[in-house]
């Protein structure tokens, strides 16, 4: 009876503060996020690539399953 609730970060922040303060990243932000940006770009180019080898690969089974 009559627990209070413990509440994360300082008290009286605000939740944009606390938003600001994870996407600032502690003053590595200008590290962190362009690195981010980098792997979501290569994983994607990689899912792409990797796409268009399965279609061309399906393509020429199917080509050569034509031939006889």
């Amino acid at each position: 009876m009559g627990r209070k609730r413990r509440r994360l970060g300082r008290p009286g922040a605000e939740p944009m503060d606390a938003l600001a303060t994870y996407v600032g990243m502690g003053g590595y932000a200008a590290f962190v996020w362009p690195a981010y940006a980098i792997t979501a770009a290569v994983l994607g180019g990689l899912t792409i690539q990797s796409w268009r080898r399965y279609r061309a690969s399906r393509d020429a089974l199917a080509r050569l399953g034509n031939r006889q």
